[in-house]
């Protein structure tokens, strides 16, 4: 988004570099939601060899971009929500896994699944201690009072209430599972 043209004026530059250019991806659809991850690894700077992270998530039935507004009830708390998460789960268990950097704030780079929102961080935020741009999973359970609960709003169409709403069989197995001391 936004960065196309920086992207174009390199490719020139990249036939003769020592350091190429990888770019790899993953993506979802689910229904008629399409969420995809972009990563750039390599000579994506001039000077140096890094990493770039680049999401895109659009209903395609209406062709528009989603939002955080398009997922929950009130965008600020579900902000509030991840940020007390990610400081009270992921930050104690940030020097085994991440180099210094900071979780906060949350990264404007994100992708969608039936399990959760993933944060794509700028390698400068957050990264590996491998060096590489840090991404952290979000549960939808973690916000799952804040997900907007329209049967046909993006979080019911991804899966994301289903997820995080035991059905009569789940339920039953609780119930049988306590009931035998399990």
């Amino acid at each position: 988004k936004g960065h196309i043209n920086d992207r174009l004026s390199r490719m020139a530059a990249l036939l003769n570099a020592p350091v190429k250019l990888n770019v790899s991806y993953t993506y979802t659809l689910q229904g008629n939601v399409f969420s995809c991850a972009i990563l750039a690894a390599g000579a994506v700077e001039p000077s140096r060899a890094t990493q770039v992270w680049s999401a895109v998530n659009f209903d395609l039935s209406t062709g528009q971009e989603i939002t955080f507004a398009d997922l929950f009830t009130d965008e600020t708390a579900a902000r509030e929500a991840i940020e007390a998460y990610l400081m009270a789960e992921v930050a104690p268990e940030q020097s085994a896994h991440l180099a210094a950097g900071s979780l906060l704030p949350l990264p404007e780079s994100f992708s969608l699944s039936h399990e959760g929102l993933t944060l794509h961080y700028p390698i400068g935020q957050l990264s590996t201690l491998s060096d590489r741009a840090a991404v952290i999973a979000v549960r939808w359970s973690v916000v799952s009072d804040l997900l907007r609960a329209e049967p046909d709003g993006i979080p019911a169409r991804i899966g994301a209430l289903a997820s995080v709403t035991p059905d009569a069989t789940t339920r039953q197995r609780i119930i049988d599972a306590v009931a035998e001391g399990s």
